[in-house]
């Protein structure tokens, strides 16, 4: 794989994807590697997915709301605690 080629991971490192959709390159990067993977995402089901592949993920928007705003309804906001996602406001 050539995106992976350039990284070494001689030893353990931490590895963050600001927009980690539902985490696959960031396990095609990380594969055998000896690391802690991080993302952040915005969409709620894709962190859920990310955060099923082993991979810490805070739900939240990486670039700042840039004047919007994302609502989310009290349950979502319990579901997504309820599946160890934090959110970023």
């Amino acid at each position: 794989m050539k995106l992976r080629s350039p990284l070494s991971f001689s030893e353990p490192a931490s590895v963050i994807d600001p927009c980690v959709g539902q985490g696959t390159a960031l396990q095609l990067v990380t594969s055998d590697a000896p690391v802690r993977r991080y993302g952040i995402e915005l969409d709620a089901e894709r962190a859920r997915i990310a955060g099923s592949k082993g991979i810490e993920i805070i739900q939240g928007n990486t670039f700042g709301d840039s004047g919007r705003n994302y609502p989310t309804s009290s349950k979502a906001a319990k579901r997504r605690e309820s599946q160890g996602l934090l959110r970023l406001s």
